[in-house]
């Protein structure tokens, strides 16, 4: 059986798999393969990945969980073929093509982003740091900010306080072994994300 990987430009979905001893994307008796991929990788798939294979469309919730929702519909539907899953985590199967779904991150209906998901698993095995980050820009900031963004902030604060080795690392290079993040992933904020993945 085949076994094809497409990850998302942090290899954060094949880590989280190596951390837990289980691979995420993996050849099951159900399916013969899975695909993560970011929505405009959809396009490329047509053709190459298996008719019984599942695409797996990753984006933020954002804002609005249901809007961004809402957005990866219209990209399938401007793709073509496609199934169309009618909520997050649906897996729609289209005819001779292979099925998507789509993976709301932190998770389903939760606003913020991979950020806000990784801050979760920080806050944990940094609190101190993350307590004084939280102080530092409620007295900085003086613009109500969206649970997104303010996530980023945070997220560059902390990893500026506490990555020696790259203090401007972005998320798409936190998970490198010379960075010493990729504990953070054996938290339970990634529980849900794992467990849907291993589904398929």
């Amino acid at each position: 059986m085949l076994l094809i990987r497409f990850l998302l430009q942090d290899d954060l979905y094949e880590l989280l798999s190596l951390n837990r001893h289980r691979w995420v994307l993996k050849v099951s008796s159900k399916r013969s393969s899975v695909f993560v991929v970011s929505c405009l990788q959809v396009t490329f798939m047509r053709g190459f990945a298996p008719e019984t294979s599942t695409v797996v469309i990753v984006t933020d919730s954002d804002d609005d969980s249901a809007t961004s929702f809402r957005e990866i519909q219209r990209q399938i539907r401007d793709v073509g073929d496609y199934g169309m899953p009618s909520q997050p985590l649906e897996v729609a199967r289209g005819r001779g093509i292979p099925g998507v779904a789509v993976l709301m991150i932190p998770w389903l209906d939760r606003p913020g982003n991979l950020e806000t998901l990784v801050l979760d698993a920080m806050s944990d095995a940094n609190p101190a740091v993350l307590a004084e980050v939280d102080k530092l820009l409620g007295d900085t900031v003086k613009t109500a900010r969206s649970i997104a963004k303010n996530s980023k902030a945070q997220f560059s604060c902390v990893v500026a306080c506490i990555c020696d080795d790259d203090p401007s690392c972005a998320i798409s290079a936190m998970w490198q072994s010379s960075k010493g993040f990729q504990g953070l992933l054996r938290h339970k904020s990634f529980d849900n994300v794992a467990e849907f993945l291993k589904t398929l």
